[in-house]
């Protein structure tokens, strides 16, 4: 589901009931674009990840915890990203 909605999201336009709606987002059509294409690939990313790391440990708690700190780091990413873009349209 998060590689489909990674492939989705960067397809997306500005919104403000689907997609990363930060209030960054949501005021420039170049912010939204560039935070959506970067939160696409953090998606691919979480995706596959969540399909590789239970392979490598295994059906437990340390791939579940790994793979839910990688979900938050990535997804973290995508919204100071769009922040950091945020400010230097704004400049």
């Amino acid at each position: 589901m998060f590689i489909l909605l990674g492939n989705i999201l960067p397809k997306m336009p500005s919104s403000f009931f689907i997609g990363i709606r930060t209030p960054w987002t949501l005021s420039s059509e170049y912010v939204w674009r560039k935070t959506h294409k970067v939160g696409g690939i953090c998606f691919v990313l979480s995706g596959l990840l969540m399909i590789f790391v239970p392979a490598i440990w295994g059906n437990n708690a340390t791939a579940i915890t790994i793979m839910f700190v990688i979900f938050m780091v990535l997804m973290s990413y995508s919204i100071l990203y769009s922040f950091i873009i945020f400010k230097k349209e704004e400049k």
